[in-house]
């Protein structure tokens, strides 16, 4: 019975003990190239179209974000830099070139396209495929 228990306790110790990586952050570690933006008029009829922008974004392990171009806002444009953080838990990405906005800017992996969402008015958004 003793045999038992031991064997029981030990499984049990070393499954709990194993960490499981985090699937959500090493999906999101690297490079993103935006390939669609989202606007919506208003009425929920917007949809992703596709864009020609060199625009990217990229995520670092440390919690750090960088793009060629603006994440304060929708734009594929690549005439400025951003520097920033994010987080894995809150799924928010934050800078100080960005006015404080209670909403923030999101993200999340959506059928492996990294999505972005801005705080507008009417939905607004980039797809980013992953390099």
């Amino acid at each position: 019975m003793r045999k038992v228990i031991y064997i029981i306790i030990t499984i049990l110790f070393v499954s709990c003990s194993k960490e499981e990586p985090n699937t959500f952050q090493n999906q999101l570690i690297g490079k993103w190239n935006l390939i669609e933006v989202y606007a919506d008029p208003g009425d929920g009829s917007g949809t992703y179209n596709p864009v020609t922008s060199e625009k990217y974004v990229e995520f670092l392990a440390n919690g750090t974000v960088k793009s060629n171009g603006p994440l304060c806002n929708l734009s594929i444009e690549t005439n400025e830099g951003f520097t920033g953080t994010y987080s894995i838990v809150t799924k928010k990405i934050s800078g100080n070139d960005c006015q404080p906005n209670p909403l923030g800017i999101r993200f999340d992996i959506v059928d492996n396209y990294l999505i972005i969402n801005f705080p507008c008015i009417e939905g607004c958004g980039e797809k980013y495929e992953k390099e």
